[in-house]
């Protein structure tokens, strides 16, 4: 009975290195694929780290550009245009004299001339008349503060 429970190996020799060479190419395959897709990330990674090196290649020469534009807008004119002084607005600086005399009608004034109050009457207040405020300081009424 005791050769019963013993395993013999030379008539399973033949399964075992079939599974064993299956496992290895199993493992080798796995490897593969792994390795094409490590490759295939780093092809992904340079793709990306060169497209922003372009986009910032691009923004600096579009900056470089617009600088460029902005120094001849504002120094390197040429001087054949009309001299415009910096410190006057543009309405001001080329203001003639009217061809045609202007001038401006005068209002008469046809009422009755005013007499004089008498003493302690007030005059009536016209409704033209605007009183203003004093500029005295006038605290808040009902405020206790805090």
């Amino acid at each position: 009975m005791a050769d019963d429970r013993r395993l013999n190996l030379d008539d399973d020799s033949d399964e075992l290195t079939g599974n064993l060479l299956k496992d290895v190419q199993a493992a080798a395959e796995a490897v593969r694929q792994q390795r094409a897709a490590v490759k295939e990330e780093e092809k992904r990674a340079a793709a990306a780290t060169k497209s922003k090196k372009q986009i910032g290649l691009l923004v600096v020469v579009g900056a470089f550009i617009v600088f460029l534009i902005s120094y001849w807008i504002v120094f390197a004119r040429p001087d054949n245009a009309p001299n415009q002084s910096v410190s006057r607005p543009a309405s001001m600086q080329s203001q003639e004299n009217p061809k045609v005399k202007i001038s401006t009608p005068v209002t008469h004034s046809y009422s009755a001339p005013a007499s004089a109050p008498a003493a302690g009457v007030q005059p009536a207040k016209d409704a033209q008349v605007v009183e203003h405020p004093t500029d005295e300081y006038e605290p808040p009424s009902g405020d206790a503060g805090m």
